[in-house]
C-alpha cells in the first residue's frame, strides 16, 4: 500500500488517469469523470509538491504553498463577489479548486523537468 502511495506521490498524474478510467466504467460522462478525476488528484498534488522541491533543493515550500493558494483564494472570491449579487459558495469553491489542481499540475510538471535537468547538469559536472 505505500508502495502505492509513493507512485502516486511521484506521478500524480498516474492517479488521474486511473481515477478517470474508474468513473468512465462507473458511468460517468466524460466531462463528469474528467473532473472528478481532477477533483481528486488536487489533494496528491499539495503533496507531492513540496516533495518534489524538498528533494530537489531541500527548501520547505508548505507554508508559502498555502499562503499562494490562500491569496488565490482570496483573489477568486473578490472577483466573484465584484462580478455577481450574491456569492454561489459551492461553485465558487468549485472554481477555486480547479484552479488549484491547474497551478498545481503546472507548477509540478515545471519542477519536474527542472528536477530532472539540474540532476543530469549535477551528475555530469
Amino acid at each position: 500500500m505505500k508502495y502505492l502511495l509513493a507512485v502516486f506521490l511521484l506521478f500524480p498524474f498516474f492517479f488521474t488517469i486511473i481515477s478517470l478510467f474508474l468513473f468512465k466504467k462507473i458511468g460517468f460522462s466524460q466531462s463528469k469523470a474528467l473532473g472528478y478525476a481532477t477533483d481528486l488528484t488536487t489533494p496528491i498534488l499539495f503533496i507531492a509538491l513540496p516533495i518534489v522541491v524538498k528533494s530537489i533543493w531541500g527548501w520547505s515550500i508548505g507554508a508559502i504553498l498555502l499562503g499562494v493558494l490562500l491569496v488565490i483564494a482570496i483573489v477568486f472570491t473578490y472577483f466573484e463577489w465584484r462580478s455577481q449579487k450574491e456569492i454561489d459558495i459551492p461553485l465558487l469553491l468549485k472554481k477555486i479548486w480547479r484552479a488549484y489542481f491547474l497551478l498545481l499540475s503546472v507548477m509540478y510538471i515545471v519542477l519536474m523537468i527542472v528536477g530532472i535537468v539540474y540532476w543530469i547538469i549535477n551528475y555530469y559536472i
